[in-house]
């Protein structure tokens, strides 16, 4: 029996297993709550972040509703720039020919064509005087006479000619309108 109580008998290091066991408890607890505040203090910061991104979400809306309506205004810009290119370019050449032709008097084309190259011309006309023949050059910024023949027309002597132009204007933003150029301008920013 004597033995058998000596399994009940605590020495020095059993005793010190039972403070230890009684001195977890409390830093167990301890730490414990330390790790519930924590938690308790990030889920604060993650509900005042979620409320700070539910504040912003009007705006980024906004945002990207704009970058939207820009990209539609730049590709619509970009297909008016191709639509229109060739029909301004068009336009101001031949109000430049029309207005000089006018100006001239007495000279009538009778084929005008565009060039191998932009900004060129194959010209094509009848003069009734040789004298304003040379005038036609001057409305190009680079014109070269290839010939000049004298024909006969209703029994009047008149001169058929021949130009190429090589450089119709020297300052090709005439191309470009300013209203378009201001909008370019813009995008480009």
């Amino acid at each position: 029996v004597k033995d058998r109580h000596k399994i009940f008998k605590l020495q020095w290091h059993g005793f010190l297993l039972l403070v230890f066991i009684m001195i977890s408890f409390p830093i167990l607890d301890f730490l414990r709550q330390q790790g519930d505040a924590t938690i308790s203090g990030l889920e604060n910061e993650i509900s005042i972040v979620d409320t700070q991104l539910e504040s912003f979400t009007p705006t980024v809306n906004n945002y990207n509703r704009i970058s939207s309506q820009l990209a539609q205004i730049q590709d619509k810009l970009d297909l008016l720039n191709t639509l229109s290119e060739n029909s301004i370019t068009w336009s101001v050449n031949l109000n430049l020919l029309n207005e000089g032709i006018d100006e001239i008097g007495s000279i009538w084309l009778t084929s005008v064509a565009p060039g191998e190259e932009p900004n060129t011309l194959e010209i094509q006309g009848i003069s009734r005087y040789r004298s304003r023949i040379p005038l036609v050059a001057e409305l190009f910024a680079d014109a070269t006479l290839l010939d000049v023949t004298s024909i006969d027309i209703r029994g009047a002597e008149v001169y058929s000619f021949n130009y190429t132009v090589n450089k119709i204007i020297e300052d090709e933003t005439l191309y470009t309108p300013k209203s378009v150029q201001g909008l370019q301008n813009l995008v480009e920013e």
